[in-house]
């Protein structure tokens, strides 16, 4: 164990024994803690949806405006990711497409597998998201 602490350590939502996270997740815990990673902050301040679950997800946004995703994933398909911001404001959001979902699109355009998709919003804009598996 080193002394630099973990994230259990810090001001974060993961919360339990301190540099055990895996033993906190085995218990209730483990939902909470992935519905709370389904969208997070990227390094340039814009915002990664990278975990698709039926949990509808809304995260607000430091510069106005939110991110909204809602699915029925995984029991089909389509998943939306609603970026709503303020009227003049440019940003990027970064949608991860898992490596099992060999024909993804996003809006109908081919998105690879495996990959962070970076996609340009401006006001509001709604992306649709078709994981589709090789079956």
């Amino acid at each position: 164990m080193g002394d630099t602490p973990s994230g259990e350590d810090s001001g974060s939502n993961y919360y339990g024994v301190s540099h055990f996270p895996c033993c906190i997740t085995n218990f209730p815990q483990g939902w909470p803690k992935f519905a709370a990673s389904a969208v997070m902050a990227a390094a340039d301040g814009s915002h990664a949806f990278v975990l698709a679950s039926l949990v509808p997800v809304r995260a607000a946004l430091p510069f106005g405006g939110y991110v909204q995703v809602e699915g029925n994933y995984p029991f089909g398909d389509a998943v939306q990711v609603r970026v709503v911001l303020p009227a003049s404001l440019r940003a990027t959001a970064y949608v991860r497409i898992p490596g099992w979902a060999d024909e993804a699109t996003i809006d109908g355009k081919p998105a690879p597998n495996g990959t962070l998709v970076a996609v340009p919003c401006v006001g509001t804009s709604m992306l649709l998201v078709a994981l589709k598996p090789t079956v």
